[in-house]
């Protein structure tokens, strides 16, 4: 396992089973027809070319050719470092939007007087307040599997490319720590989050929500990429 911190960051959320089917093959029924007579064979003789049954024919499955290359080592995968970007504090429970109308946490955002973070990030958001985050980062290809960890004071809510990958602690204005025992009334422990399938080749949006009700606030975010 490498573990590459998101310098700044830091929300699989993950997932499908697939079932399958037993088929039989049931012996026919004769339906109760006579035998034939024992001198009139009828029978034909099989011919040289019957490829029904089991000859030796080349008709058969064949090994797969698994020609499907290998990954490189997932540590390859992003910079080690991300750049983070915070909002400023405010009171509101609607997600922040830009002049558009667009939510913080859409990929074509325009952020608007935010400033550069590095995590972890604390002493940036009042009591009574909120705080919200993006980084926008590439990658040259998606690991199979990529783990986010996070730590907050209080909730904090994630997404992905615009999809939001889960919320944990508090709700808003709510006390409820995660993987932190920050003074916090609760605290809640939370697993590594298997974010694969949020990721694409390419560019890449992630983003946070902060919530402080009370006294401390805290955020930090990295990822685990495991070969």
């Amino acid at each position: 396992m490498l573990r590459g911190r998101w310098a700044g960051w830091v929300a699989a959320v993950a997932l499908a089973a697939a079932g399958c089917s037993d088929y039989f093959f049931a012996p026919g029924d004769d339906g109760g027809a006579e035998d034939p007579p024992e001198d009139d064979d009828t029978t034909p003789a099989p011919s040289d070319d019957d490829t029904s049954g089991t000859g030796d024919d080349d008709t058969g499955t064949q090994e797969d050719d698994d020609t499907t290359p290998d990954l490189p080592p997932c540590d390859e995968a992003m910079p080690a470092d991300w750049q983070w970007w915070g909002s400023p504090p405010f009171s509101e429970e609607e997600d922040p939007t830009d002049g558009s109308g667009r939510p913080f946490w859409a990929v074509d955002f325009e952020m608007v007087d935010f400033s550069t973070v590095v995590l972890p990030d604390s002493g940036h958001i009042p009591t009574g307040h909120d705080r919200v985050y993006r980084s926008d980062f590439a990658l040259d290809f998606v690991p199979a599997d990529f783990f986010l960890s996070m730590q907050s004071d209080d909730g904090i809510w994630f997404w992905l490319n615009g999809i939001e990958v889960g919320h944990w602690g508090g709700d808003w204005q709510q006390e409820g720590c995660v993987n932190g025992d920050a003074e916090c009334v609760a605290s809640q422990v939370v697993d590594p989050v298997w974010i694969t399938p949020y990721l694409v080749a390419g560019p890449n949006v992630a983003a946070a929500r902060i919530s402080n009700p009370v006294m401390n606030d805290y955020f930090d975010a990295y990822t685990d990429c495991v070969d």
